[in-house]
């Protein structure tokens, strides 16, 4: 459904979800950049979700990372 070169930005308070995320990305062939384990540890950054303003004000840290499609033949 993504075309190579396509991005997921992908953003989570969820560690576990996150670590598996990660794991599955890279099993698959997917580059991945920008990963940090606290995405707003100097402020907010972009955008937020209504769970994610509510997590940042309880001190929740937000997991972030962007994954590239390398294109189907990366899965091999």
């Amino acid at each position: 459904m993504l075309r190579p070169g396509g991005e997921i930005h992908f953003k989570t308070d969820n560690v576990p979800l996150f670590n598996y995320s990660l794991r599955s990305f890279e099993k698959s062939g997917w580059e991945l950049s920008e990963v940090t384990r606290d995405l707003h540890e100097h402020g907010p950054v972009g955008v937020m979700t209504d769970y994610e303003a509510k997590f940042y004000e309880q001190g929740v840290k937000i997991n972030r990372c962007v994954a590239v499609f390398a294109g189907e033949e990366a899965k091999a």
